[in-house]
């Protein structure tokens, strides 16, 4: 969030268990922020993630949070064929998934809010065909609009 102060990786450790989930120091959580940290622990359990987010400043910030922790990231709309095999996609709701020409190899998409449209069923229909999977995770807060607006 821009209201912290700027993560450092002397901050952060990982160790992995047999699940290959990310433990981390628990005084990071509060810089980070509960999405970012819950977000953080989905992302060692799969090799390409897309997330999707309605703001592209949101979706700039967890770039420049992924880029400082040496995750390999790429937004959809800069694309470029030389993806590796570990990569997240970060993609606003707003782009046209129907037009895209190549498929992404999703595992996993993870949703950061709520898509805020009466045409949900066309966009994720379009976001499945594009992705290859129609496997998703929310990261809504409880009892808030975003509780309240999934479908």
């Amino acid at each position: 969030p821009t209201c912290r102060d700027k993560i450092s990786l002397d901050k952060i450790f990982f160790l992995t268990d047999k699940n290959k989930e990310i433990v981390l120091n628990i005084n990071i959580l509060d810089e980070l922020g509960t999405k970012n940290s819950k977000l953080l622990m989905l992302l060692n359990n799969f090799n390409k993630v897309m997330i999707l987010s309605n703001f592209d400043e949101c979706l700039d910030k967890l770039k420049d949070l992924f880029d400082e922790l040496n995750i390999k990231n790429v937004k959809t709309k800069e694309k470029n064929e030389s993806c590796s095999n570990k990569m997240v996609y970060l993609s606003n709701y707003n782009e046209d998934f129907y037009n895209y020409e190549s498929n992404f190899d999703i595992e996993q998409i993870i949703c950061l809010e709520p898509y805020y449209s009466n045409k949900k069923k066309i966009k994720f229909h379009d976001i499945i065909k594009s992705t290859n999977t129609n496997k998703f995770k929310f990261l809504l807060i409880k009892n808030t609009i975003e509780d309240t607006k999934i479908f």
